[in-house]
């Protein structure tokens, strides 16, 4: 026991002294630009120090599975990664605050906005039909909501089955950038029903018991309104505050409601799970990849973190994450713990396979980061997905299952359709000078 509280501290050192180095200020910041405590890269090394620490508490809690003979090499491997993931996001605060967005590209991204607006709203529609308002809102009306859609979620999200649903999945994160496009072009009625559409989309999470979705949507709105904030309009800003403060008491509000109706029980005994359920959702990715990482007896050559690769080349594919446990249940762990995206993708590959992979994604975001200096489109959705990376991947990996690679080819097909358009536009300039 003493030798892993040892080899915890030692964790929760390393991630301190990453969080506190990250304050040191960048050159641009020292040439006298603004600086934040706020910037992505302190938030995503702040999150990752407190997750270390309540990852101490998990292990010494009397109720936890989790008594592993921990290590120090998988710890250090992963803040390896961690690290150099996260430290792609200081180009946040090195990259000029300027927009450089054609006004065909802007067309293009107000097109996709009106999309997206359709179908969540239809999606929410459709969802919150079938449930009744005194359940939506009731613990028991969770808990029965929550059952019932997870096989019915996961279905469609694999296989594609209910197209509305799996649009909406993929287009839930692309809607907050694109409240953000409206907000700092003035559109207001876009900028008002794609608000509306949000908050409805937080109404289905409730009735499916999604507590991560809302989390999500609270970090997202924070990042986009860190990049927009120094161009927007001071009434611009005041709507951004407000919708924000609203969001965020609503988005707490189902959070804590979902949270106490899976612990609504009169057993005393359920409502003392309350306390290690919180650590566990927290920090148990931490120790399950020192454990596992490393020797998970087999690997799943990347049936969840790269499905529709898979399936283009003619494998099969697991059509649910019940599935996925069946076939490769001889390892021994699945997808039902959070491991961090890193964890993953050696899960899926063994660890050689993940250093090569996540080596390869690191250099192609410094490259697309590298080149562009003002915030085009291209790289606005690059530094998002690296945010998502770093901050929703401390669990698992964000963009696994056919559903989160859709969500990434979504990224790609906006970005290269904005940079067509944009060359298109350079051409015809040209052109006309000539």
């Amino acid at each position: 026991m003493d030798n892993n509280l040892d080899v915890l501290y030692f964790n929760s050192f390393l991630y301190l002294v990453a969080f506190l180095v990250s304050f040191r200020k960048t050159a641009d910041e020292k040439a006298g630009r603004s600086y934040s405590l706020w910037s992505p890269h302190r938030v995503a090394f702040g999150l990752y120090f407190f997750v270390s620490i309540v990852a101490i508490f998990l292990y010494i809690n009397p109720i936890s599975p989790f008594d592993f003979d921990l290590k120090y090499f998988p710890f250090i491997f992963l803040w390896f990664f961690l690290v150099i993931f996260a430290s792609l996001l200081k180009s946040v605060v090195k990259a000029k605050r300027g927009v450089d967005i054609q006004e065909k590209e802007y067309e293009f991204l107000y097109f996709c906005g009106w999309i997206s607006t359709v179908i969540i709203i239809a999606n929410s529609i459709i969802s919150l039909s079938s449930i009744g308002f005194s359940d939506l809102f009731s613990s028991d009306g969770i808990i029965n909501n929550y059952i019932l859609s997870q096989e019915t979620l996961s279905e469609s999200y694999s296989t594609g089955t209910n197209y509305l649903n799996l649009a909406n999945y993929v287009v839930t994160d692309f809607a907050v950038f694109l409240l953000a496009i409206s907000l700092l072009r003035q559109k207001k009625q876009l900028f008002i029903l794609l608000f509306i559409a949000i908050i409805l989309n937080n109404l289905v999470a409730l009735s499916r018991g999604a507590r991560s979705y809302l989390t999500t949507q609270v970090i997202s709105f924070y990042f986009f309104y860190f990049l927009f904030s120094p161009l927007l309009s001071e009434k611009a800003k005041k709507v951004a505050k407000v919708g924000g403060s609203i969001l965020l008491a609503f988005v707490s509000f189902l959070f804590i409601l979902i949270t106490l109706s899976r612990f609504s029980g009169k057993d005393n005994v359920q409502n003392q799970m309350l306390s290690y359920k919180t650590q566990s959702y927290t920090s148990q990715s931490m120790l399950v990849f020192n454990e596992y990482a490393f020797n998970a007896n087999g690997i799943r050559y990347g049936d969840r973190t790269m499905p529709l690769i898979r399936k283009s080349l003619g494998l099969k594919v697991s059509t649910n994450y019940y599935e996925r446990r069946d076939q490769f249940h001889s390892m021994l762990v699945d997808d039902s713990y959070f491991i961090t995206f890193v964890g993953d993708f050696m899960l899926d590959f063994g660890p050689g396979g993940a250093i090569v992979i996540l080596l390869l994604l690191w250099l192609f975001f410094f490259a697309i980061l590298r080149k562009d200096k003002h915030w085009t489109v291209s790289r606005l959705l690059s530094t998002f997905v690296i945010f998502q990376l770093c901050t929703y991947g401390v669990t698992l990996f964000p963009f696994a299952e056919k559903a989160g690679n859709l969500r990434l080819l979504l990224y790609a097909f906006v970005g290269i359709t904005c940079f067509v358009i944009r060359q298109s536009q350079k051409r015809r300039y040209c052109s006309a000078c000539v």
